[in-house]
């Protein structure tokens, strides 16, 4: 067992990433590092199936290990383990606009960009930006 150390643990746009991941050692690993009462802000990608994804996000946007975690198996994993759920929030609009964001400054960039990762490369980020992975 590992030493209880740290207060809070944060993990950000990663667990949808993660290769099959393993929501029930994920909350386990929380809960053994946390101090009593310690806490875990966790932000993804969240979707009703795992890994329900449209052939075109699949294909050229989030290919390979994105899973869009089931905000169902990480709730009961962690309720499991001992946690309490402070709150769920869907950031869907605020991601939007960081999205809209990073599109614009993506475009600003436009010739730039090209030139180092070439066309499609920089169509299919600019697509992943304004369209999501419908």
């Amino acid at each position: 067992m590992m030493q209880k150390m740290d207060d809070h643990a944060v993990i950000l746009g990663v667990i949808e990433h993660i290769p099959d991941p393993n929501y029930r050692r994920f909350a386990r690993t929380m809960w053994d590092v946390l101090k009593p009462g310690g806490r875990v802000y966790l932000d993804g990608s969240a979707g009703v199936q795992k890994f329900a994804v449209s052939a075109l996000t699949r294909g050229y946007i989030w290919p390979g290990t994105h899973t869009f975690m089931t905000l169902q198996d990480v709730l009961a994993e962690g309720l499991y383990h001992g946690f309490s759920v402070m709150d769920v929030a869907n950031e869907t609009p605020d991601y939007e606009l960081t999205m809209m964001e990073w599109a614009k400054r993506q475009d600003s960039a436009k010739d730039e960009l090209i030139a180092g990762w070439g066309e499609r490369t920089y169509c299919v980020f600019r697509l992943c930006l304004t369209q999501g992975p419908a």
